[in-house]
C-alpha cells in the first residue's frame, strides 16, 4: 500500500499546548509512535517511510515540547511528554502501539512504557543514548566510559551544539563522510534538524535536554518494565556495551547490532528488524 506522509498535522492538548506530529508508512499498519533524537523533529522519520510500507508499520512521529510544531513547556520532564504521547494515541484510537525512542529519544519510551504498560506492547530504541547512572555503566570498558564522558563534558556539549544549530548542512556533510550516507539523507538530515530548532529558543531547549539527558540519572527502574525492549545499536556506538549489560540482567531486555557507529539516521536492515519484531509480538491498533 502507498501512501503520503502527512508532516505537519497538529492536535490542541487539553491544556492548550499545541503537539506537533507527523504520519509516515502504512496509516491502515502496525502503530510505531516514534519519539525523535535530540535537536530534531517529528521529519526524522522520513528516511524510513519506504520501509514501513514495505513492513505494513504507521508511525506516528511527534515534535516533543519545544521542537517543531509543539508549544514548549516550562519544566522538562520525561514523564510529562508520555502523557502527551498518550493524548495522542487517544486522539487517533490507538489502543497499544510499539514506542520507538532515537538516541536522546531512549528515556522517553522508556518512561512512557513503565508508566503505561498496558499501552506499550513493544519498545524499540535505535542507538539510543547512555543512563550512565545505571550501575550496568561499570560493566562497560574503561575506554568505552571515557569516550562517552567525553561526550558529556559541558564545554564540548555546547561546542556540538552550536555546530549543528549554526551550520545543519556541515554536520550532515560530516556524518556522510563517516557513514556514506546518499544526498537524499544528507538533505533529510539537514530538514529534520532546521525544523527541530525553528523556534526562538530552540537552541535553549536543546541545551536543556542534553544535560537531562547526558549528565544526570534518567530516574527509571528497568525492573518495572513489562513490555519487551529491543536496543539496536550501532557496533561502533560506545552505548552498546551498556545495553548489552542490560540484556544479561534484564531478560526482557535485547540488543541487536547494526553496522556503524552512533547516527542520527539509521536505514534499511534496522526497519527490517523492527518490522519482523513488530509482526512477532502482534501489535495492532
Amino acid at each position: 500500500m502507498t501512501s503520503t506522509p502527512r508532516t505537519a498535522q497538529t492536535l490542541q492538548l487539553a491544556d492548550g499546548r499545541t503537539l506537533g506530529y507527523a504520519s509516515y508508512g502504512d496509516p491502515a499498519g502496525a502503530p510505531l509512535i516514534y519519539c525523535h533524537g535530540g535537536g530534531s523533529s517529528r521529519l526524522e522519520p522520513a528516511y524510513a517511510d519506504e520501509h514501513a510500507r514495505r513492513n505494513r508499520i504507521h508511525i506516528i512521529a511527534v515534535d516533543r515540547p519545544g521542537y517543531g510544531l509543539s508549544s514548549p513547556v516550562p519544566e522538562f520532564s520525561f514523564q510529562a511528554f508520555g502523557q502527551d504521547v498518550l493524548a495522542l494515541a487517544d486522539a487517533l484510537g490507538i489502543a497499544g502501539f510499539v514506542i520507538l525512542g532515537m538516541s536522546a529519544g531512549a528515556p522517553y519510551a522508556l518512561h512512557l512504557a513503565v508508566s503505561a504498560p498496558g499501552r506499550v506492547r513493544f519498545v524499540a530504541l535505535i542507538n539510543p543514548s547512555p543512563d550512565t547512572a545505571q550501575p550496568e555503566w561499570k560493566e562497560v570498558s574503561w575506554l568505552a566510559r571515557l569516550g562517552t564522558s567525553a561526550t558529556r563534558l559541558p564545554w564540548l556539549m555546547s561546542r556540538a551544539i552550536a555546530s549543528m544549530v549554526g551550520n545543519p548542512g556541515k554536520a550532515a556533510a560530516s556524518f556522510a563522510k563517516k557513514t556514506g550516507w546518499d544526498a537524499t539523507a544528507v538533505r533529510q538530515f539537514e530538514d529534520m534538524i532546521r525544523e527541530g530548532l525553528r523556534q526562538p529558543g530552540g537552541r535553549e531547549v536543546l541545551r536543556r535536554e542534553a544535560s537531562a539527558v547526558l549528565h544526570q540519572p534518567w530516574g527509571l527502574d528497568w525492573s518495572k518494565l513489562k513490555s519487551p525492549v529491543v536496543a539496536i545499536c550501532g557496533a561502533g556506538d560506545g552505548a552498546r556495551p551498556l545495553y548489552l549489560a542490560l540484556s544479561r540482567r534484564y531478560p526482557i531486555v535485547s540488543v541487536t547490532e547494526i553496522p556503524g557507529p552512533h547516527m542520527p539516521i539509521v536505514t534499511g536492515k534496522a526497519w527490517d528488524r523492527i518490522g519482523n519484531a513488530l509482526s512477532a509480538f502482534r501489535v495492532n491498533s
